[in-house]
């Protein structure tokens, strides 16, 4: 009796717990569907995130938000800290009007480029778009680039060499220091489809021409872009850190303020050969570079690496960029000198006997 009681319990245990087991088997089934249901919802949502996703930020603007005085031929920059290749930029002016332009997105640094330039004077937006969202800044021009209003005929301008900021050889203007403390003098000879000028130095580190020097003949310049210019290349000697050495393939630009009382955005591209430079750069740095392939191994370490030479067939210049160069008229047309030492007012002339074998070599 005890045995068929405890079989009769065992059975109706197993069929309460095969009821239970079909019931959940039930209710895991319908989990199961919702959970598919919601997996799917939830993955959908996981990839559209993942499209949306970015891990790059801006680091910085140019021209900055607000920022006036602008140079009409300024790109707008903006750099990121990592590659972005569906970023977007474009400018506007202050009537709202798009800018035809460029645009550059190379490794996260993304420019625009203005076909014309910038428009003077003016306010403009940018707005920037990446993956991160969207930007937008505002700056204004300054007066460089507006119509000329002045004859700039005999008209000289001195470019401050001493207040350039050194692009290239980056590091070198840190050594260097006020070693290139002169005057660039550039007269204009005649204006039109080109522009001519003629070139002379500076006095002493003054703007007074120095007529023992003599004057460089630019070739014309495209002057299409007025009152932009851009001259060279040319050849010039200058006395650098007390020996004199020759900048070579000079090229010279900047803009005219409207009213021809100075110039703006001038910048100094050129070369200069560690053949004529080394030994004197060596004594400021302490270590002998008079041997042109050993100075520039040497100027490695500096961050420094010698580039093709436009003059000659060989590796030993340093390409030299000077930029943001202070440049007024000084009012004083450039005089023509023909032969080193020879003008008449040259004070050093009587110590150059040769000069009197020709006279027409006194510049007169």
């Amino acid at each position: 009796m005890r045995i068929s009681l405890l079989i009769a319990l065992g059975l109706v245990a197993c069929s309460s717990d095969k009821g239970e087991t079909d019931t959940a088997d039930a209710t895991i089934n319908d989990d199961a569907d919702a959970d598919t249901d919601t997996d799917t919802d939830t993955d959908t949502d996981a990839d559209a995130d993942a499209d949306t996703d970015c891990n790059v930020d801006i680091q910085d603007v140019s021209p900055r938000d607000n920022e006036s005085g602008v140079y009409w031929r300024s790109d707008v920059t903006v750099w990121l800290d990592g590659d972005d290749s569906t970023a977007s930029l474009s400018v506007t002016d202050e009537d709202g009007n798009a800018l035809a332009g460029t645009v550059t997105n190379d490794d996260g640094t993304v420019t625009f480029t203005a076909d014309a330039g910038l428009v003077p004077d003016q306010n403009h937006s940018m707005a920037f778009s990446w993956c991160g969202g969207d930007e937008a800044t505002e700056f204004q021009t300054s007066e460089l680039g507006l119509p000329l209003e002045t004859d700039l005929t005999a008209q000289t301008f001195a470019l401050d060499l001493g207040s350039a900021t050194w692009i290239e050889p980056a590091g070198l203007g840190a050594i260097v220091g006020d070693a290139l403390d002169m005057s660039l003098l550039v007269g204009v000879q005649s204006v039109g489809a080109e522009i001519d000028f003629i070139g002379a130095l500076g006095a002493d580190g003054t703007d007074d021409q120095d007529l023992c020097m003599p004057t460089i003949d630019f070739e014309p310049g495209d002057f299409s872009d007025s009152p932009y210019f851009q001259v060279g290349p040319e050849d010039l000697p200058v006395e650098l850190m007390g020996i004199t050495l020759t900048i070579h393939g000079m090229e010279v630009s900047g803009t005219f303020a409207a009213d021809g009382g100075w110039l703006g955005g001038v910048e100094l591209q050129g070369a200069l050969d560690m053949a004529e430079v080394g030994p004197a750069l060596g004594e400021v740095v302490g270590i002998p570079l008079s041997d042109p392939d050993m100075a520039c191994d040497l100027l490695v370490g500096f961050g420094i690496e010698c580039q093709p030479c436009p003059h000659k067939d060989e590796v030993h210049c340093l390409t030299l960029h000077l930029a943001d160069i202070e440049a007024n008229n000084t009012g004083t047309p450039v005089v023509e000198v023909a032969e080193a030492y020879c003008h008449e007012a040259c004070e050093e002339r009587d110590e150059h006997p040769e000069c009197d074998e020709d006279e027409s070599s006194t510049g007169l």
